[in-house]
């Protein structure tokens, strides 16, 4: 059964129009969402999702980013918010998708990741993070998102950086590494794509295309 709290932090968040954006910038995006479900008071089934591999080469399918004639992007890293019902039907929070904002689990998971067969070196790993931990320690100076003269390559967002004491910059040495799978615990858990599905929906993720595991 659905909380009270947890009808709140859908609710906050559900609604793109309110939300805070700036193109380019996916993990401060999705680092405000996961502020607004802590603020509404239940963040346990809200998860931070890091969508890359080892090469951060990953192909994704039904974004606004992509070219005419082309229905998919191939990206280094892209980040999403979960939130994973249990009891119920998952949703997946991404702005820069084609698709319904939120979306299904299902229908977000096949059109986005696999719709058709694709070379082993765009394969997608997730690194999925609990929302409470995402907002306490990630951190980054944006320095990721200049170009050799100093200058951002896409404006950034109007706010501060987000910067922890502990570290300037941990999203590369820690959420993007996908080689270290022995990070400590509120990092995350690196996830194929057969057990991010079992991850979210034990109970459905057999019925969920296999092109790969």
């Amino acid at each position: 059964m659905i909380s009270p709290t947890q009808m709140a932090s859908s609710r906050t968040i559900s609604d793109i129009s309110t939300q805070t954006y700036t193109s380019c910038y996916c993990e401060e995006n999705i680092y405000k969402l996961c502020e607004k479900v802590l603020d509404a008071g239940d963040p346990s089934k809200y998860y931070a999702v890091f969508v890359s591999n080892q090469k951060k080469e990953v192909l994704l399918f039904h974004q606004k980013a992509h070219k005419d004639g082309c229905n998919y992007v191939i990206w280094d890293y892209h980040v999403i918010l979960l939130e994973n019902n249990v009891d119920g039907e998952s949703l997946i929070y991404d702005f820069d998708t084609l698709l319904p904002y939120p979306c299904k689990f299902e229908t977000y998971f096949e059109k986005t990741f696999f719709e058709m067969p694709i070379k082993p070196r765009f394969h997608c790993s997730f690194r999925v993070v609990p929302a409470r931990d995402f907002v306490e320690y990630f951190s980054s100076d944006r320095s990721h998102m200049l170009d050799t003269n100093g200058n951002f390559l896409m404006p950034p967002p109007p706010y501060p950086p987000i910067i922890k004491s502990e570290s300037s910059n941990n999203l590369f040495s820690h959420y993007l590494d996908f080689s270290n799978k022995s990070l400590r615990p509120q990092y995350g858990q690196v996830l194929s794509r057969s057990e991010f599905a079992q991850f979210v929906n034990p109970n459905k993720s057999q019925t969920l295309p296999l092109l790969h595991k």
